[in-house]
Formats: structure tokens, sequence, C-alpha cells
């Protein structure tokens, strides 16, 4: 069993499940895509890949499996960050020969190896891996023959006179050979800049351009240790971040000097950058759910809108509240009480295996029965990772199923005729339910 459909194509009788061999889960989609992939590819059976890459049961190594588990989820404790890189003699030698452009035959180890993050990968995956961290470290690349593109430039559009520049004949031709190009995926289709559509249509006008974007994006939903582990640190950012604005922020100040704070921390602390354009507008303004600061000056009893986020190790972040300075008036707290309310019952509703869009129905269900659908623009979720938004979105004609390690960001945005307000914060996907990547302000805040 790894997931349940709202539908099928399949029009037998499937069998009853008979027993429940164990409680940890052996047989995982990761795990079955790669098996589907694998049997694809060298044309077997599915069933017999599963056979060599599923285990037999042991019961003792499943309760220690479940007793970590359980301590690590009880504690909160993150993955240990992997320690510096230094590059052995030998690898260094090898590092060498890759920029001279020589050509290495590697005999790597095919057992596993434990990284730091506690997984567990091939012995093969590492040594490649080494190598491309110590050919990175010397700020050079070992792809030979490098395209220069006009369509690649800078908006500025120079012509760049005397140099050669290569087209897309150029580079189809260099990657297929003699065999022919009839169909090309797009990833990234819709912010694709036209400059570089408009010269595929032209230069390539016998092959079919396709949207491609799922390629990738089935790929990056569900997240690593490792990359949990960064957003984790990008979140804790952005609320050491927020403590600052709180503990700095008064009557007076501009919008954009409370950005000025968050920045600050942001650096401060080990951000690389900030995970999306920074949030803080109050007033009538926070009726519209994104702005950019202003030269705004601050007020008392009105409300304030912060989004701060933190990039880390180029995985976003974002924490999202409501807050003023003095008390709120009475409709306009009520409203923001409701918001958290809502917020919190969001990341009530989601777990692993269930169908996002009964989440969706099911939030909009209970935001009817308590009266406030009119107040509602959207929600509940969308995606996080290398970006603040990124599919999937989490919407009642979504058609995929909620799965362990996919992250999201629970958006909860509600407006009234004069104001606005949004709690967000980020969620890990568990089997049970989720793991909140952000909490210490979901909470009510009146300075």
């Amino acid at each position: 069993m790894i997931g349940f459909a709202n539908s099928s194509t399949f029009g037998g009788e499937l069998q009853p499940i008979a027993d429940i061999v164990g409680p940890v889960s052996l047989l995982t989609p990761r795990l079955w895509r790669l098996a589907r992939a694998v049997a694809d590819r060298a044309g077997g059976s599915a069933s017999d890949i599963l056979r060599l890459a599923i285990p037999q049961r042991m019961v003792r190594a499943e309760k220690q499996h479940l007793a970590a588990q359980a301590a690590s989820e009880s504690d909160g404790a993150e993955a240990p960050a992997p320690g510096a890189f230094t590059a052995s003699a030998v690898e260094h030698e090898t590092t060498e020969l890759l920029l001279r452009g020589e050509r290495l035959a590697v005999t790597a180890s095919h057992g596993p190896e434990r990284l730091g993050t506690g997984e567990w990968v091939g012995g093969w995956a590492v040594r490649l891996a080494r190598a491309a961290l110590d050919v990175f470290a010397q700020g050079r690349s070992v792809i030979p023959d490098i395209a220069m593109m006009v369509e690649y430039r800078e908006s500025a559009d120079p012509e760049y006179p005397g140099i050669p520049v290569a087209n897309y004949k150029d580079v189809v031709r260099k990657a297929m050979g003699r065999r022919g190009l009839k169909k090309l995926g797009l990833v990234g289709f819709s912010i694709m800049p036209l400059p570089v559509y408009f010269s595929l249509q032209r230069e390539l006008p016998g092959v079919k351009l396709v949207k491609a974007d799922d390629t990738l994006t089935s790929l990056r939903a569900s997240k690593s240790a490792n990359e949990i582990r960064l957003m984790k640190k990008a979140y804790k950012i952005s609320e050491k971040a927020i403590e600052a604005i709180l503990a700095e922020m008064k009557p007076g100040m501009t919008e954009l000097q409370v950005i000025g704070i968050a920045q600050r921390e942001i650096y401060k602390h080990g951000g690389e950058y900030e995970g999306h354009a920074l949030y803080c507008f109050s007033g009538p303004g926070t009726k519209h759910a994104i702005s950019r600061p202003t030269h705004t000056k601050l007020k008392r009893n009105e409300i304030i809108q912060l989004n701060i986020g933190a990039r880390v190790g180029g995985y976003s972040s974002s924490v999202g509240l409501p807050c003023s300075i003095g008390k709120l008036p009475s409709r306009k707290k009520r409203l923001v009480e409701f918001g958290l309310e809502a917020h919190i019952k969001t990341f009530e509703l989601m777990r692993g295996g269930k169908p996002a869009a009964e989440v969706v129905r099911e939030y909009e269900e209970w935001v009817e029965r308590r009266g406030f659908r009119k107040y509602m623009l959207y929600g509940p979720c969308h995606g996080i990772g290398m970006m603040e938004v990124e599919r999937p979105w989490m919407e009642s004609t979504s058609t995929y199923t909620l799965q362990e390690n996919m992250t999201f960001q629970v958006d909860t945005f509600f407006q009234d005729k004069d104001f606005g307000l949004r709690w967000e914060n980020g969620a890990r996907i568990t089997k049970t339910g989720v793991e909140r990547l952000s909490k210490q302000f979901q909470r009510i805040v009146e300075l």
C-alpha cells in the first residue's frame, strides 16, 4: 500500500487486505517510483525489482527505528549539520585532471554510505558529489563547451560585437548528433522570457515545444532530510528577525525602516538573502494581500502586517502575522482572532495520504459554518522550497495526494472593507499530520 486515489482506470476487482504486517512502511512512494523506472528501463517486472528492494522484516530493527523516530519528534531535534568539506589529496588530483578536460574512469563503491543528515546513499554518489564540490571550490567548470547565446544576455540588450555566439540549432546539433529532435520540453514555462521562446520557434521549426514543468516540480515537491534542515534554519532566522522587529518597532517609524531591521537580522544570523520580497504594510493598505513597504509611518491601534522570510542554502521561508502597537478595535481584533483559529485549523486538517482537494473542501466548509466565508479571499496552502511560492498549490481542483515530506506554507488571508490580515507559517507533511516549521508567532501580538 503506497497511497490512495479518488479514481482509477483499473477495471478488475482488487484483493482485500488480509493483514497488517508491521507499523513501518517499507514500500514508500519514492521507492515505488524508482522500482517502476528500473523495470521500465530494463524491460522487467516491477514486482521482481521490489522483491530485491524491500528487505525481509526484522522486528528488532523496526522497534529501534520507531523509538528513534519518536525521540526525534518529541524533542524537535534537527538532523546534524554536515561537516565542512575538505578534499583529500587523491580527490584534489582528480579535480585537476577534470579541469584539464581529461577523461577518467573511476572505480567507486556501490555499498551504502551514511551522510551527516542521517540519510543512506550509494558510495558512488558520494564520490561524484565530493568531486563536484572540489571543482566548485576552485571556481571553475568542467563543462568543455559552454554556448554563449544572445537570448540569455542582460536586459540592457547588448549586441556583443566581436564575440562569437551560438544559436539553438548549434546546441541541438551538439547534444543530439545525427539523431533528430522531435519534441522539446520547456521547464519554467510560465516565466520563460519571450526572446528564448521566439528563438526556439524560429530556429527549430519542426520541433514540438511542450510544457514540461512536471518533470522537475514532481521531484521538488517532497524534500530530503537535508533540504528540510536548511528550511528549518531559514525559518529560525525569520523568527529572530521578527523578534527584533517587535522589540524595536514604534509609532512614527516607517514601513521601510521596519524592513531594514529584518534585513539586518537576516544577514546577521546567517541568511544568504531574503526568501521573498519582505512585507511590512499597515492601516488600510493591509486589505491588499501583498504590498511593498512604503514611507508610510506606523500608527497606534491599527493593523501592521509582517511577512518576513530568510533564504538558507537556496531554500526559502516565510513567517507572517498581523500585529499592532496598542490595542486593536474589537471589530478588527475579532477577525484577527478568527484568522488565527482558521490558520491552526488548517494544520489540523493536513496529513500524509489525504487528497489535497479534501483539505481545501473541509477548510472552506469550516469557515462557512463559522460565518466568515465573506471575508475569505483565498486559501489555504501553497508549496514552498527553493521559492517561497512554488507548486503545488492546494486548491479545490487539486488532483494530487499529500505525501510525507512535502512542504507547504499555510497561508491564511481574510479581509474586511478597510483592512486585511494574513497568518503564514510552514509545515512538513508527516504520515499522521504535520510538523510545523515555524510556530513561535502563532499568537495575538499587541505591543
